[in-house]
């Protein structure tokens, strides 16, 4: 079934009632950062007490801010010329260079992701443990609908759910309704897109800003961070598993 046409009584009225963001986010990333790899000459500057590796104060206040977000890599600001490395940053840049998972490749990037989260959980505030754990739970609500794999085939499949599984003040819930009138799937990447370019949505204001910032993602990064949340899953379920996912993946164990 086309999500437009499942998706009709009551989704005008939730897309007026949503004020923006993601309702139930599975990684951390937002438009400035967008993977793990760009904050490792990042963390090794801050490190060496030297400035942030980038071209302009802007972008390098904003490596901060990213690093900030991320999971409180780092305190301090530019501006005070106090930036360092947080108990936190000092152990996931440690594990990350012992465990030589450096590279911008797929397998580096899962491997950083598992070991920044576990970190997290162990040694990070209490406040990006939660925000850790709500994504981790987020991920898992979103398995049992469907396989893992399914959930980061395409972009529109994997991040709409983030901003569609949530319920406005009438208890509406367009995720859920989707899955309820098509059996428990998504639509085809191709109905999304048909739809986002289609003179109806163009007409509906709520509908291009859900669309606008769902494109502001991209696919990479945020799969590798869900990947990570299913290795995690997996080696915690069901170990013998892993080895096979990983090679499923065209990843090494």
């Amino acid at each position: 079934m086309h999500p437009k046409v499942a998706l009709t009584e009551g989704f005008g009225l939730w897309l007026d009632e949503r004020t923006g963001g993601a309702a139930r986010p599975m990684d951390p990333y937002g438009t400035s950062l967008r993977n793990t790899y760009r904050t490792i000459p990042w963390l090794q500057a801050v490190r060496q007490g030297s400035d942030i590796p980038q071209v302009t104060n802007r972008t390098r206040d904003q490596a901060v801010s990213d690093m900030k977000a991320l999971a409180n890599l780092v305190s301090g600001s530019r501006g005070q010329g106090n930036v360092a490395l947080t108990l936190l940053g000092s152990l996931v840049l440690e594990a990350w260079e012992s465990a030589g998972a450096l590279g911008e490749s797929d397998e580096h990037e899962i491997a950083r992701c598992v070991m920044m989260i576990r970190l997290v959980m162990q040694y990070g505030e209490a406040a990006d443990r939660d925000r850790y754990r709500i994504r981790y739970r987020n991920w898992l609500d979103l398995r049992r609908v469907q396989p893992a794999e399914y959930w980061w085939g395409d972009l529109r499949r994997m991040m709409l759910p983030c901003y569609l599984d949530w319920a406005d003040s009438r208890g509406y819930n367009p995720f859920k309704t989707l899955l309820a009138a098509t059996g428990g799937t998504f639509g085809a990447d191709a109905d999304w897109v048909e739809w986002e370019r289609s003179e109806a949505a163009a007409g509906r204001d709520g509908l291009k800003r859900l669309f606008g910032e769902v494109n502001k993602h991209r696919l990479g990064g945020s799969r590798n961070f869900r990947r990570a949340l299913e290795v995690i899953c997996v080696s915690h379920t069901a170990p013998s598993r892993l080895p096979g996912v990983l090679e499923g993946w065209s990843l090494s164990a």
